[in-house]
């Protein structure tokens, strides 16, 4: 989620970006039937310099002047109205294909600052309407959530006449209001549409697009040049709400990044150097220098991006060109990428490459192991789970005052993990714990997606963990004399009381911090005042004049009063929040699940003499269904679980990072020079006696 949070009556509150079609861009569907007309051409058009609004102060400030009906260029009009036609003709006759209203390039997402924007118009709408008495509320689901892949950037925007400006320096453009023979041998120039806006046409598209490049290095790091050939349209935007990703720029089959500069990046980061120093360098000196671009969905349709830089290396060799060693210097950390994956390359015209193929994956999918080996739907439900997943959520959360919040008692760091998790902290902040898990069938409750899991494991403290749920109320105002109090209340003078226990509160009508509590305790004491006149029905005595309206906690949950917080608003009302802490013990019904999507709920718990053992006494924590792997098809688990056992044996964190050459042949290897079975397969004991082909057979009656 881009951009921070807001702080509202002490809650974070989030705003999510939502997206939108892209203003001023040219749209040609195909009409559902049933219609008079096949294709359909539209556009939403939006004026980026306000001139509706200022015609529609001029023509009430003052009645001279030309009105926006004279000022509208016609003869501009007509010709966007040509390319449409044209457009809509293409597409009919088949030479073009449709547009697709789902494309990336065609979106734009309105951040935090453009939400409050358009809450502050929708606001002023409302307003507007109930003084004229016309009020019509209309809301809006918030439909499909969609995550950021790593290192994606939203554009800001940058002024279009900036740009305007830079294009003319050229001498290339024939704009508009330049010449009226624009549409002497049209089909021999290219047409230069700026945000959706047709501003003129060239001769020489190449030179603006040299010139855009050398603006996009100088101060407009986040602009989109897309030279359509086939459609002769040199398309340029520079709006905001575009999401951008960072490659690595690349100029006949090499990097433009050298070694040199990967030399000061590490010396700036080692030295701690100030931006003055010579040897300085940082990620906007790298745009400027050119090293990295940052592309949109519609300029990646325009580029050839390559993987990795050894399909450069190929590229170079394959086409004539000198040979180059572009593998970094040798360095006491591991290059990236040293073990990556390499794809043969049959083209010399790559103009970028990739920083790193997982940089195609969001944050939670980046996260899984080897999800390049597993079927799609898993990673996609890994994605989703994955943010349910209890750890610990944030450093401060004793400090925090969260509605409910989970924290693992016990996370450890993963024992296979990939490049993503140290740049996202996932060790210093875990979700999770190492299980020892057996793939068999035992006892008959873990079929479908029940597992069976040990119970001297839980109480030992696997998976145990406590939540924090938060109750809060506050002083409000009822009319103008009728304030609602928070304090003990005293049963001589209210009505209403609850079914609860009163005698835990304190003096100030708020729980004592640390007190245990259950079902039906009073949290917080406050009474509302009893309007004179208010008979109850013959309940209320003369000298009741309050109504009890205190927190109770919930009937079914029992804990510990962590921390009370006593404040005041902005209305200088009393506020207070109280956080119980809960324990929560795994038991029968709790689900579970990997980094693979696997999910499954505890169907039985069994002490460990009654689990199956291996020939070394290790007895499993988790045993899942064998079926659960060949119908889902996540061999990307199969894989992390040779990996996990091998990390075990030699005390080495596994790298699982995707799109890496890691196979399981060499795993297999490793895990015979280790002296077990290349496959990780364990021959495991049964509990059971020699009638229920058990492994405890000992004595002298058991004798064969």
């Amino acid at each position: 989620m881009p951009g921070g949070y807001f702080i509202i009556n002490g809650s974070e509150k989030v705003l999510i970006a939502q997206e939108r079609l892209a203003s001023n861009c040219l749209f040609v569907f195909k009409t559902p039937s049933p219609s008079t007309h096949t294709h359909t051409a539209e556009i939403k058009s939006t004026n980026e310099k306000g001139d509706v609004a200022l015609d529609y102060i001029g023509r009430r400030a003052s009645p001279s002047g030309a009105g926006q009906e004279r000022r509208v260029d016609l003869k501009r009009k007509s010709y966007y109205l040509g390319y449409m036609i044209h457009r809509l003709l293409l597409c009919a006759v088949g030479s073009r294909q449709l547009d697709d209203r789902d494309h990336l390039g065609k979106k734009r997402l309105d951040t935090a600052g453009t939400l409050l924007r358009n809450l502050f118009s929708s606001v002023y709408k409302k307003m507007i309407r109930e003084m004229t008495e016309h009020l019509k509320k209309v809301r809006q689901a918030c439909g499909l959530m969609k995550n950021f892949s790593l290192m994606s950037y939203i554009s800001v925007g940058e002024s279009s006449k900036l740009l305007i400006d830079h294009i003319n320096e050229t001498g290339t453009l024939q704009a508009f209001s330049q010449t009226d023979d624009i549409l002497q041998d049209i089909c021999t120039k290219t047409k230069v549409i700026l945000n959706g806006n047709w501003v003129g046409v060239t001769r020489s598209p190449d030179d603006i697009v040299i010139s855009l490049k050398e603006a996009k290095k100088a101060f407009c790091e986040d602009i989109s040049i897309v030279n359509d050939v086939n459609d002769r349209e040199l398309r340029i935007y520079c709006d905001p709400g575009r999401v951008c990703r960072p490659l690595f720029a690349v100029h006949d089959s090499s990097l433009v990044i050298t070694h040199d500069h990967i030399r000061k990046l590490d010396l700036t980061r080692t030295e701690q150097l100030e931006d003055d120093h010579e040897d300085y360098l940082d990620w906007d000196r790298l745009i400027q220098e050119g090293c990295i671009e940052y592309l949109d969905a519609e300029e990646e349709e325009v580029s050839l991006i390559c993987m990795t830089p050894e399909d450069l290396v190929e590229a170079r060799n394959k086409w004539g060109y000198a040979f180059l060693d572009m593998q970094p210097p040798p360095m006491k950390k591991r290059s990236l990428f040293e073990r990556m994956k390499t794809t043969p390359a049959f083209t010399d015209r790559w103009t970028h490459c990739e920083i790193h193929p997982s940089m195609i994956l969001g944050i939670c999918a980046s996260l899984i192991p080897f999800p390049d080996h597993n079927q799609s739907p898993r990673n996609t439900y890994q994605s989703a789970m994955g943010k349910q997943a209890m750890g610990i959520h944030a450093t401060n959360y004793q400090l925090r005052m969260d509605i409910t919040s989970n924290i693992l008692y016990y996370p450890q760091k993963p024992l296979v993990t990939t490049k993503v998790m140290e740049y996202l902290k996932f060790r210093e902040m875990p979700a999770g714990q190492n299980a020892i898990v057996a793939i068999l069938c035992y006892g008959g409750y873990n079929q479908e997606d029940s597992i069976i899991m040990n119970q001297s494991g839980i109480d030992r403290g696997l998976f145990r963990s406590f939540t924090f749920r938060n109750y809060q109320d506050s002083e409000k105002r009822m009319g103008v004399l009728s304030v609602e109090t928070i304090e003990r209340p005293d049963p001589q003078y209210t009505i209403g009381l609850k079914h609860g226990s009163y005698h835990k509160l304190g003096e100030d009508g708020v729980i004592i911090p640390g007190i245990a509590v259950s079902g039906g305790d009073i949290l917080i004491g406050k009474v509302t005042p009893l309007p004179p006149d208010v008979a109850m029905l013959g309940q209320r005595s003369d000298t009741q004049i309050n109504r009890d309206i205190s927190t109770m906690l919930r009937y079914a949950e029992i804990g510990y009063v962590d921390q009370v917080l006593l404040g005041s608003n902005q209305e200088n009302a009393k506020f207070v929040k109280v956080r119980i802490r809960s324990t929560r013990i795994p038991e029968i019904g709790d689900k579970f699940a990997s980094r693979h999507g696997q999910k499954g709920t505890i169907g039985m718990v069994y002490r460990q003499e009654d689990m199956p053992f291996t020939r070394e006494g290790i007895i499993p924590d988790i045993i899942i269904n064998p079926h659960a792997i060949p119908s889902r098809m996540t061999i990307g688990h199969l894989i992390e679980c040779l990996m996990g056992k091998l990390s075990v044996l030699t005390g080495n964190e596994g790298d699982a990072t995707p799109f890496t050459d890691v196979t399981v042949e060499d795993l297999s290897k490793n895990l015979r020079e280790q002296g077990y079975h290349s496959r990780g397969l364990e021959v495991m004991y049964n509990a059971e006696g020699r009638n229920r082909e058990g492994g405890l057979r000992f004595g002298e009656m058991e004798r064969d």
